[in-house]
C-alpha cells in the first residue's frame, strides 16, 4: 500500500471485516434475487462482492498482511472513539504508524526497542515518524544518527484519516547537525492512504 485513504474512500471496511469469513443465513432467505446456487450451495452477492474487493486491494497492495487491516482498523477506531468519549488521546498513534508501514508498504517491524530504525524494507532500514492528531504542526523530528535508509513519516490528522509518506535518506536535507526537522508539507505525496475509523 503506497498512501491508503480511508477506509470509505478504498471500500475496504467490508473486505476488512469478510477477511476469511463467509457468513451464512438461513437458506430459505437466498434465492436468485440475492445468491447464486454453485456446486451444491448457495453464494451470496455479499460474499462475491467481498471476495472481488479483497482481491483488487491485493493487487493495489502486493505486500499486505491482510491479517493487520482489521488490527489497524480496531486500534484506530479504539483511538478514534476515546477521544470522541474523553477528549483525550490513547497513546497508541506510534504503534499505528508502524502498523500502517506494515500494511501499506510490507516494512517488517524490528523487535520491540531495537535502535536505529523501526523496521526492514527489502534491503532498506526505515525509520517511522508519525505525525499524531492532537499535534499543532506537520512536522517531525528526526535523529540522523540512526541507521537508516528510508523514513516513512505517518499523518493522522484530527478525523483519523492516516497518510504516509516514504522518503529515501539521500532526499532529506542536508545538514551537519544530529537532528533535523521534516515538514510534511515539503516532501510530494505518496499514492496511498490508510484505513480510516468508523465515523
Amino acid at each position: 500500500m503506497a498512501n491508503i485513504h480511508s477506509a470509505s474512500k478504498l471500500g475496504i471496511y467490508g473486505f476488512a471485516s469478510n477477511v476469511g469469513i463467509m457468513k451464512h443465513g438461513p437458506t430459505d432467505m437466498w434465492n436468485d434475487d440475492n445468491a447464486i446456487y454453485d456446486d451444491g450451495e448457495w453464494i451470496t452477492w455479499t460474499e462475491i462482492s467481498s471476495h472481488l474487493e479483497r482481491l483488487e486491494f491485493q493487487a493495489r497492495f502486493p505486500n499486505l498482511d491482510v491479517d493487520l487491516v482489521p488490527v489497524f482498523q480496531r486500534l484506530l477506531e479504539a483511538a478514534a472513539d476515546y477521544h470522541e468519549l474523553t477528549g483525550r488521546h490513547l497513546q497508541v498513534y506510534g504503534d499505528l504508524g508502524e502498523l500502517y508501514g506494515a500494511i501499506t508498504y510490507g516494512i517488517k517491524p524490528h523487535r520491540i526497542y531495537a535502535q536505529g530504525s523501526d523496521g526492514k524494507l527489502g534491503n532498506d532500514f526505515v525509520e517511522v515518524k508519525t505525525i499524531t492528531p492532537f499535534k499543532t504542526t506537520e512536522t517531525v523530528t528526526l535523529n540522523l544518527k540512526g541507521n537508516f535508509s528510508k523514513v516513512l513519516i505517518v499523518k493522522i490528522d484530527a478525523n483519523f484519516e492516516v497518510e504516509g509518506k516514504l522518503i529515501d535518506r539521500k532526499a532529506l536535507p542536508r545538514t551537519k547537525r544530529d537532528m533535523l526537522c521534516l515538514e510534511w508539507a515539503d516532501f510530494p505525496s505518496s499514492p496511498h492512504r490508510a484505513p480510516a475509523a468508523r465515523s
